[in-house]
């Protein structure tokens, strides 16, 4: 696999060089000439998700070839996990150290998960080297028990933004939010909203909120192919949201949502200097709702369900996700946490984690990953 090096302008790291970690191919046979059509690739592979490419080829994701050959390779969507806590021209935010004692039940919840999966949950933040020294230090002083499968790193919005198409205008626009939000925490999410879609796109890595829960131990079900959270809402209206708590789309997919992202700024001009012009969720569920079709015509989105706030008791997880053949997650975010401390004020985060995990149906892999990938697991059992 080729790895890109990372523009040292845009990218400055806490602990040393980035290590990467290798994925696994999926290896494929088809039965092809070179005159055939991608729809024709995708049919043999019975799976319109892939991005092909001979294993020769030093073509990038965004540029995908012709398979020509018969051993060929099948690139997967993301490598590995990331989430964001973005303070980025919010000075006042807070201090780091009080940021990672706040979510220490969760960090150590993903640490777990990462560990099970043999991968790195990736925290990226703004806070300059300085700060993050002087109010955090490593993160094992405030996190305790990890086991090694979270790390840390610091990066710079401004020349990010600039490389995948945002101007001084756009980000002159964005550091202005947090002058006109209505809430302070409305600015901070507005942010990490964008911060997210950009950053999967520099690192093909797959974003998770922290308060995301994984269920499954095998990473392919989330970085295989493109795949975003659907959290279900009204039983009685079939009503689901498209959400951006948890997704991992293919680079092209991912062009397509920056440059709606750019499109909904301007369309906003000077006027988000001086007034707040956006919606609480405008850069997240309401622009994913909004891209998901368009990006869809650049390859298939899998759907992966979850709870809503409106299934925030455990008895009531259990049931939909039994309904529903079975979750792959679970977002326990604020108003999920906060009302179930209310309801019993000694349960712990990692008490309730370990709660919904025992209650729920837990969705098997043949009911998640696509075919070809079962049938390359059977093909190197066999040999």
């Amino acid at each position: 696999m080729m790895v890109k090096s990372s523009n040292p302008n845009t990218l400055r790291f806490l602990f040393g060089s980035l290590v990467v970690l290798s994925v696994p191919y999926i290896y494929v046979t088809v039965k092809t000439a070179s005159e055939a059509s991608l729809n024709e690739m995708a049919a043999i592979v019975d799976s319109p998700r892939l991005l092909l490419q001979t294993t020769t080829s030093s073509s990038s994701r965004a540029d995908p070839k012709i398979v020509t050959t018969a051993a060929s390779v099948v690139e997967p969507a993301c490598d590995n996990f990331f989430t964001v806590l973005a303070s980025a021209w919010i000075p006042s935010e807070g201090n780091c150290s009080d940021v990672y004692k706040k979510y220490h039940d969760l960090i150590l919840e993903h640490d777990a998960s990462m560990a099970r999966m043999n991968k790195k949950l990736t925290i990226f933040t703004t806070w300059s080297p300085e700060e993050l020294q002087q109010g955090c230090g490593v993160l094992d002083n405030y996190v305790t028990n990890l086991t090694g499968h979270v790390q840390l790193q610091q990066f710079d919005p401004e020349p990010l933004l600039l490389k995948h198409g945002f101007t001084d205008q756009h980000i002159d626009w964005m550091k202005h939010w947090k002058d006109v939000a209505p809430r302070f925490h409305h600015a901070v999410t507005r942010l990490s909203d964008v911060f997210r879609i950009v950053l999967q796109r520099e690192f093909a890595m797959a974003y998770a909120d922290l308060d995301l829960v994984y269920l499954l131990d095998d990473p392919r079900v989330y970085l295989t192919v493109p795949n975003v959270a659907v959290p279900i809402w009204s039983e009685e209206k079939g009503a689901f949201e498209i959400q951006n708590s948890a997704f991992c789309f293919s680079q092209p997919q991912l062009d397509r949502l920056i440059g709606n992202v750019k499109a909904l700024m301007n369309s906003k001009g000077e006027t988000q200097k001086t007034k707040n012009s956006y919606m609480y969720t405008a850069f997240g569920p309401n622009l994913f709702q909004h891209s998901l079709q368009g990006m869809q015509t650049l390859g298939p989105i899998q759907l992966y369900y979850t709870h809503s706030d409106d299934h925030w008791k455990p008895q009531d997880v259990a049931g939909l996700s039994k309904a529903y053949g079975g979750f792959v997650w679970l977002h326990l975010d604020a108003s999920n946490r906060r009302r179930n401390w209310y309801q019993n004020k000694k349960r712990t985060y990692t008490m309730l984690v370990d709660e919904l995990k025992s209650k729920i149906q837990i969705s098997e892999l043949e009911q998640v990953l696509p075919a070809f990938v079962l049938q390359a697991d059977k093909h190197q059992t066999q040999q």
